[in-house]
């Protein structure tokens, strides 16, 4: 997914429109994929990344030591930081994670000035995602009853289904004057293997699913996706789309 976000993080950016910020909590940061946008856009800018997985805020921090960005291990439902620190305090692909979207909503809020942005985005897993729908159009044909238990059930009622679901969430979270979009990038795939060699990494939930699988059930499974991928055409260079959904809100005050 980290292609996806790569792309997506410019568009998040554009949307958040941040012109006069100078601080950035990135709740959330990863494999640093916003951070590197915002300081590709301003290296003047202090960036902060907090995350819960202590091996990306190694990497981040040996990655971008250029003295105005910092990463900390923690927790987005307890932030470590004072009221009103950041100009802007943004989460990109977070809310799925989240056991309690409203808290870590106001938790980015406290921490934001007067007159400050908190914004995120959260993919479309409702049909903003072909990849993970021939994936699992796929899975239901060779192995319904692991598509039966699949994990993006979660997601279905999970908050940021909807641009008003996200509204709803931020407005709750005593911001104003909120907006949403719908962003949408592209990503082009080499050939089969491109696509289908992330799904065998046991490091995502989709493929902590296919990696367990039998030789035969594995072979079956990448053969249905290469045959709703390119039909009775060769295997090639094939383009997806992807949607996602952001909000941005306002701290009242400033």
């Amino acid at each position: 997914m980290g292609r996806w976000s790569a792309r997506l993080a410019p568009r998040f950016l554009d949307f958040c429109e941040l012109g006069g910020a100078a601080s950035y909590l990135d709740v959330g940061c990863g494999t640093g994929v916003l951070a590197k946008a915002i300081r590709a856009r301003d290296a003047a800018a202090l960036v902060v990344g907090i995350d819960p997985a202590g091996d990306f805020i190694v990497r981040l921090a040996a990655e971008l030591a250029d003295g105005r960005s910092w990463f900390c291990r923690g927790d987005a439902m307890r932030l470590p930081f004072a009221n009103a620190c950041f100009d802007a305090a943004l989460g990109l692909l977070i809310l799925q994670h989240m056991t309690d979207p409203l808290h870590a909503v106001s938790e980015m809020r406290r921490a934001t000035r007067p007159g400050g942005t908190v914004a995120t985005a959260i993919w479309d897993f409702q049909g903003g995602m072909p990849m993970f729908s021939i994936f699992w159009d796929a899975m239901a044909v060779v192995a319904p009853a692991v598509a039966a238990e699949r994990t993006a059930n979660k997601l279905a009622s999970a908050p940021g289904r909807s641009e008003q679901s996200l509204a709803a969430l931020w407005r709750a979270g005593g911001l104003a004057d909120v907006r949403t979009t719908t962003l949408a990038v592209d990503l082009e795939f080499t050939d089969l293997d491109d696509f289908w060699t992330p799904f065998l990494s046991n490091a995502t939930p989709s493929s902590s699913l296919v990696a367990p699988m039998d030789p035969q059930t594995q072979a079956a499974l990448e053969a249905e996706i290469r045959a709703r991928l390119f039909g009775n055409r060769p295997d090639g260079p094939v383009r997806l789309a992807a949607k996602a959904f952001a909000v941005r809100g306002r701290v009242p005050g400033g």
